[in-house]
């Protein structure tokens, strides 16, 4: 029965990335092309550290990996997120199961949080690296749920954990409150807590190499923290600290406002008859949410979405709130309870349905048009053939990806660098047959060097070889 419920969740997930495709939604931010690029260059070239940033590795070497056997740039990590979002699905329900929970109310709590935008949007969208992360942490929450919970258990659990901890540092806080609630339960046991100290060991593995890598490349194991602080601070100034404060408990309530009271409800529910569980549970969404506030207190949060951060937090509350719901339905007459809350989930699926506000402005329109009239000129030329792109607005990045062809774009110069003069311009063009561009002064020294306009898009101009 916990399948069928999971069913029912995965539908209204379909729904709901059906509908931000028809609507338009090629991705979430110029992020999501930036990861997409990072991992194709892994998959013809790996290397240990193949951001050269603060985002973490783990992700871009599963993206690289797949996009080595299945080489379709826009569409292979749009599967993998998919995927992942499936295996959340999948784990959150037999989690729920295991603790008594019906199959009625954990069908409506899965789709409520399944029709979250935050679960929708990182789902549908390319390489990102959210919905990964919550199936990897889900996974662990199961093994760890089993009812007869090995060393090998924990040891998957520590495993998943560790995948989680390369993807989003959000996990990393899931980590060390798992940990803590294990070798919490496993105090009176000597083979639980041979268990939690394997779980412990195995979770921390990626954090320790990401810690080692960064003091290898930077003498400074912590470069990644400053180097976040240091780019959101560039953005502009900071909101005053109050607001800071206050800014994820905030985004938290506005979100999703019913999500929260239900899991107060559903954790009173189990705490009698599976108080691991809310711990573990509640030990997750509490630690990740204290180390958000933390680091946007410290200057350190994301400079765009902020919402999103939130996924791990929403996802690991799931069991509770489908208790809640399942308590709804008990504290009323049978059919009055079904009724009233099947009204609640559909009151939260409409309040934080995803909506076109959600990605327009964050991908912009007329790079990704122009990276695919890009490919449609590609397409009538040589399987080599190369092309010409002017990297003077960020969004270039759209412009690679949608071209299908970026290992064959000639960069008009190296990013961050001054733009080039004219006859550098000329030069690194004269092997390309196609050119993507957005000032007019490299138009016209591309136009004098034989090229011709063929489509203009927005804030980019489509040349091609006559």
């Amino acid at each position: 029965m916990w399948f069928r419920a999971a069913l029912v969740a995965l539908v209204a997930l379909c729904a709901w990335a059906a509908y931000v495709y028809t609507a338009g939604f090629v991705g979430i931010s110029n992020d999501d092309a930036s990861r997409a690029l990072i991992a194709w260059d892994f998959a013809r070239a790996p290397s240990l550290d193949p951001t050269r940033s603060s985002w973490l590795p783990v992700h871009t070497y599963i993206t690289g990996a797949a996009l080595r056997v299945f080489p379709w740039l826009d569409v292979t990590p749009r599967v993998l997120s998919a995927l992942a979002a499936l295996v959340a699905l999948l784990a959150g329900a037999r989690l729920t199961t295991r603790a008594g929970v019906r199959p009625f109310a954990l069908a409506l709590a899965l789709a409520a949080c399944a029709s979250w935008r935050w679960t929708v949007l990182p789902s549908a969208a390319g390489a990102v690296p959210e919905m990964p992360c919550v199936a990897l942490v889900m996974i662990a929450l199961w093994a760890l749920g089993r009812e007869r919970a090995t060393v090998g258990s924990r040891l998957l659990a520590g495993v998943s954990l560790a995948l989680a901890c390369g993807h989003r540092y959000e996990a990393w806080c899931a980590a060390f409150a798992l940990v803590a609630v294990e070798l919490y339960l496993a105090r009176d046991d000597k083979g639980l807590r041979r268990g939690a100290v394997a779980l412990a060991v195995a979770a921390m593995l990626v954090p320790v190499a990401w810690l080692v890598i960064n003091h290898a490349r930077s003498g400074d194991a912590l470069d990644f923290a400053k180097r976040v602080v240091a780019w959101r601070r560039a953005e502009g100034p900071l909101a005053s600290m109050p607001a800071r404060i206050v800014r994820y408990p905030w985004l938290a309530l506005r979100e999703l406002p019913l999500w929260w009271p239900l899991a107060a409800l559903g954790a009173r529910a189990l705490w009698g008859r599976s108080r691991a569980l809310v711990l573990r549970c509640a030990g997750v969404a509490l630690a990740v949410l204290a180390f958000l506030v933390y680091g946007e207190v410290r200057g350190g949060g994301p400079t765009h979405h902020h919402a999103r951060t939130l996924l791990l937090v929403v996802w690991a509350l799931v069991p509770l709130v489908a208790a809640g719901v399942e308590g709804v339905v008990a504290a009323v007459e049978t059919r009055r309870g079904r009724v009233m809350a099947v009204a609640l989930c559909a009151a939260m699926i409409a309040w934080a349905r995803p909506r076109r506000d959600d990605w327009e402005g964050g991908v912009p329109a007329d790079a990704v048009v122009a990276g695919d009239r890009v490919a449609m000129l590609l397409a009538r030329e040589s399987a080599r053939a190369r092309w010409y792109v002017e990297l003077d607005r960020l969004d270039f990045l759209w412009v690679e990806l949608r071209s299908g062809a970026p290992e064959r774009a000639i960069p008009d110069r190296v990013y961050g660098r001054p733009a080039p003069g004219e006859s550098e311009q000329v030069e690194r063009a004269r092997a390309a047959r196609v050119a993507a561009v957005s000032t007019r002064e490299s138009e016209q020294t591309l136009r004098r060097a034989g090229f011709v306009v063929d489509a203009r898009r927005g804030g980019w101009v489509i040349l091609r070889r006559e």
